[in-house]
């Protein structure tokens, strides 16, 4: 296995690179780290990428959180 895939959607950047740094700093098996700053960036990374993991803040601009990913 090559690791998990990460997509870390949230509007505040200190949050997205907090999520990053804990990852690399704890050597977790995370091979690759999407980041969206909104829901419409989130729905369209993680139909593009497909990742194995998201971390999803519930309130944010562009489709929130749920609502995100509704159809």
């Amino acid at each position: 296995m090559d690791g998990i895939t990460l997509l870390v959607a949230d509007d505040e950047p200190i949050v997205r690179a907090l999520v990053r740094r804990f990852v690399q700093e704890r050597g977790l098996p995370v091979s690759c780290i999407f980041e969206a700053a909104n829901g419409r960036e989130a729905v369209a990374l993680a139909l593009a990428h497909g990742p194995d993991l998201t971390l999803l803040d519930i309130r944010m601009p562009g489709a929130a959180g749920p609502a995100a990913a509704a159809p």
